[in-house]
């Protein structure tokens, strides 16, 4: 032990010592203005700035009250309004409109107080955010859509951002405002290469970081010896879907919307076709490829897809975008997410694994096994954890093929 405490404060002589916990320095907090209250930031960027709601009328609030130490409750007020109209369909719905009831009660003497008392809780909490930042305050927001921040008297005049880029100084503040107008293409540059290795204690003999094998393996990456790999391919009902206009580029970004709405298939089961569709279009212009392929699509293929399942394996509980991580037979351990684990009746599981780029459906049965080795680790982590994996499958959701690994 003496020599263990010896040898750390050698380190921290020679400053070698110097790592922070995910919540040090170098780390980046994302909160809400609330959760901010009493903390400070050498930097703070504040976001959302463009948030100038209505009033919500229809949410309980208690007010009045307090004058009196001997009766703290006289003339205390509970109001809640009841919307009588219902919302709208699907899990994004609000209130139903079209009554002319909310603008009503804003321009009621209770709507009026309420929206001078929330106004004025708004400012409080953007000074709150204001006052997080011991040395620069960085407010972000897009040209013309500022309109929480415009709330602030003179804020136009003090923080002109129709000014050059560059730095300004304010007058009678012994401080400066500097402009930067930011766009996709600056992403590249402001990029920071990831360490490949990290570490504390000095290597001993002629041992060098290369001879080190890694802790953590992702599945994904786990090799396939294609020629060990078979597997038995059945087409789903219904066509094969290849956004042919696309360009290859977006192959990437077309995968990613669809795992986005396919992992969001037990949510969205009891909706109808139109607020699925709703779904599948902001899945899609979440990855900006809205246009691309027709939100329709999405829905014919989780449909057809959660048909085979419940016919496959009925009952079966699902389990989306599970985090798992086991032992490897190889060394170190297995870290990764499944698309989707079936939790059958029995106790056994299913591993299904999306392939969601574009792929047309003669070459998805030699497209399968290049991922054999993906679903192999996965089955070894599940089976590490106690489970006992009964099928591995690769599905390819526009093509409408499953592919069992055997």
């Amino acid at each position: 032990m003496s020599g263990l405490i010896l040898h750390l404060e050698q380190l921290a002589s020679e400053e070698l010592d110097i790592r922070y916990p995910p919540q040090g320095h170098d780390a980046v907090t994302l909160m809400t203005y609330h959760s901010a209250k009493g903390l400070e930031w050498p930097v703070v960027v504040l976001s959302g700035l463009n948030s100038d709601r209505s009033a919500d009328m229809w949410s309980p609030v208690v007010t009045g009250g307090g004058q009196s130490d001997a009766g703290p409750l006289d003339g205390r007020i509970l109001r809640s309004w009841t919307w009588p109209f219902g919302k709208t369909d699907g899990p994004f719905g609000g209130l139903r409109k079209g009554s002319g009831l909310e603008d009503d009660a804003l321009v009621s003497r209770e709507g009026q107080e309420r929206t001078v008392r929330e106004t004025d809780e708004n400012l409080r909490l953007l000074y709150v955010g204001c006052t997080r930042a011991k040395h620069k305050l960085v407010f972000a927001h897009r040209a013309g859509k500022s309109a929480w921040l415009d709330r602030l008297p003179e804020v136009n005049s003090l923080l002109d951002s129709n000014l050059e880029e560059g730095e300004h100084g304010l007058d009678g503040i012994d401080t400066t405002l500097v402009l930067r107008r930011l766009n996709a293409d600056m992403i590249d540059d402001c990029r920071i290469p990831a360490l490949q290795q990290e570490r504390w204690l000095s290597l001993i003999g002629d041992l060098q970081p290369s001879d080190l094998s890694p802790r953590f393996h992702s599945p994904s990456q786990a090799s396939t010896e294609s020629e060990t790999a078979t597997f038995q391919t059945e087409e789903l009902a219904g066509s094969s879907h290849f956004p042919s206009g696309a360009d290859e580029s977006q192959y990437a970004a077309i995968g990613d919307a669809v795992h986005s709405y396919l992992a969001a298939l037990p949510s969205i089961r009891s909706l109808d076709d139109a607020a699925k569709e709703r779904v599948a279009e902001r899945c899609l212009a979440a990855f900006s490829v809205t246009g691309v392929l027709s939100p329709s699509v999405l829905v014919s293929s989780g449909e057809r897809f959660r048909q085979w399942v419940d016919a496959q394996y009925p009952n079966a509980l699902w389990h989306v975008e599970m985090t798992a991580s086991g032992s490897r037979a190889a060394g170190g351990d297995w870290s990764g997410a499944i698309d989707l684990v079936l939790q059958l009746p029995t106790g056994e599981v299913v591993v299904i694994d999306h392939k969601s780029a574009p792929i047309r459906r003669e070459h998805c049965e030699a497209k399968a096994g290049q991922f054999a080795g993906q679903l192999t680790a996965y089955s070894e982590l599940l089976t590490s954890a106690g489970e006992t994996v009964q099928s591995k499958w690769i599905h390819f959701p526009l093509s409408g093929v499953v592919a069992k690994y055997n």
